[in-house]
């Protein structure tokens, strides 16, 4: 079936496709402001576990079950030399690691590098027990496997499989039983792949072309194998929106199925800010002396809005991928007051009073952040676009310098500080691990803040965090959030 997005390149005009016709100015709100009582604050409680080092570092995995991906170094600084899978309930080894890859909520586990440097192998680490699956590999024809590689798609439960014979020909098929290590693959495909992705469905592609011409493909468990251009090896795997339809540079989009090309909806500078597949959207801006125009494509209808834009917006290279949000004035500063905040899922421009969003809180699939007012650094307010509400969470935060936000999941998020006077130790992570003063895990939903000055830079699982406790040497530490 065509898609909405495919019609209108095939029936607008080059001028107006992306505008639409139809274009209609956006749903505008005023966000809620919500001086509620502030959330309950408590003193956590820390349990500290064997592990430990120079430096010990939480893998940035998710902590779905009663394990965590800890990495160890002799200094608290540069990559960790060790990686251990812990048992969060007795500080216990589980496993040891070469190395750790791309991770799927939505398959809870995370590709792995397991064996000796003489000899690596790829594997499949399931993050609710810890148990590591090693592919067992067949091939259709008998041959032998030389090289495995891994995709984990970011929204279903699929697991996909790239294997490469002895002579070189590649094989690829899902995974599907990934409990069970034996897997046969009988598709072959047209080139080995310098890249695999599951954040935009199971995409591979490789930075030179095959002799076929084919440079990425796109797979799935209910589609064919299709071959699928791309402009450049950097745009893959966010460029593709849906079916024909991809991102095509900076500002335009192309049909792959009908050859149309579609520039921009303006003739001034423009780009394309966000593109999404799932579900399908395109946000695009244009600018012209300090004006912003806006166009934002979805569920087959184009919203447009116009606004003043800082001199700093102009020329700023904008991250691309999908995102549920964006801060209009942070776009290109992220240390820029935002009174404009567009809901992408809800399609909805809201204003509200100025404010400054906590440093590494910007998600690009969360609709809620944390943020301050720029002249009250003593407040903590949570943004929900999905309510349309600022409401308060503190007014007694005591930090003369900038709070970071290393972790989220679901309604948590951690909040830390880093005083002024360590401003320029935020890269250098031996200096950054002792300058932290204080570290809180914040229940939005809940309305709960656990405070500790023992522990920092801790990544959340199900009712704790898991981080980082100071000392010579460091260890691995559980802060508990019941």
């Amino acid at each position: 079936m065509r898609s909405a997005l495919a019609a209108v390149l095939l029936v607008s005009s080059a001028s107006s496709a992306l505008a639409g016709d139809q274009a209609r100015p956006i749903a505008t709100r005023s966000l809620r402001v919500l001086h509620d009582k502030p959330f309950e604050s408590r003193v956590a409680t820390v349990k500290t576990l064997p592990t430990r080092g120079g430096g010990v570092f939480v893998a940035a995995l998710p902590i779905v079950g009663s394990v965590a991906v800890v990495g160890t170094a002799p200094k608290h600084w540069g990559a960790p030399t060790a990686w251990q899978v812990v048992d969060l309930a007795t500080g216990a080894v589980k496993a040891k690691l070469l190395d750790v890859g791309d991770s799927s909520p939505a398959t809870r586990t995370a590709a792995v590098v397991i064996g000796d440097a003489a000899h690596k192998r790829r594997a499949l680490l399931h993050l609710d027990d810890g148990r590591i699956v090693e592919p067992k590999v067949q091939l259709v024809d008998g041959g032998k496997v030389t090289d495995v590689r891994i995709a984990l798609d970011q929204r279903r439960d699929v697991t996909w499989l790239f294997a490469r014979r002895t002579d070189g020909r590649p094989f690829q098929g899902q995974w599907k039983d990934t409990q069970k290590a034996e897997v046969l693959l009988e598709d072959n495909m047209a080139f080995w792949p310098t890249h695999v992705s599951g954040e935009n469905g199971i995409q591979a592609w490789a930075d030179a072309a095959a002799a076929s011409g084919c440079t990425r493909i796109v797979v799935g468990p209910d589609d064919p194998l299709t071959c699928r251009p791309m402009a450049t090896s950097s745009a893959a795997p966010f460029d593709i929106v849906e079916d024909c339809i991809r991102a095509d540079r900076d500002s335009w989009l192309t049909n792959d199925c009908t050859g149309r090309v579609v520039p921009p909806p303006c003739t001034l500078r423009s780009r394309l800010l966000s593109v999404s597949a799932q579900p399908a959207r395109v946000l695009s801006v244009c600018e012209d002396q300090g004006t912003a125009r806006f166009s934002l494509w979805q569920k087959g209808q184009t919203s447009t809005w116009q606004l003043r834009t800082p001199p700093s917006f102009h020329g700023a290279i904008l991250e691309r991928g999908p995102r549920a949000a964006l801060a209009i004035e942070a776009l290109a500063n992220a240390d820029e007051a935002v009174h404009h905040w567009l809901d992408i899922d809800g399609g909805i421009l809201y204003d509200g009073p100025p404010m400054v969003q906590v440093a590494l809180s910007e998600h690009r699939n969360d609709r809620r952040r944390l943020v301050q007012p720029p002249d009250k650094p003593n407040e903590l307010w949570v943004l929900d676009l999905g309510k349309g509400t600022l409401e308060l969470v503190a007014s007694d935060l005591a930090c003369d310098g900038r709070l970071y936000s290393y972790s989220r999941s679901g309604d948590r998020a951690t909040l830390e500080c880093l005083p002024k006077s360590a401003v320029g130790s935020l890269y250098k992570d031996e200096q950054r691990l002792a300058s932290w003063t204080w570290m809180e895990v914040i229940d939005l939903a809940r309305r709960i803040r656990w405070h500790t000055t023992e522990v920092f830079e801790a990544k959340l699982g199900q009712k704790l965090a898991v981080g980082t406790r100071r000392g010579k040497p460091a260890q691995l530490a559980i802060v508990d959030t019941p």
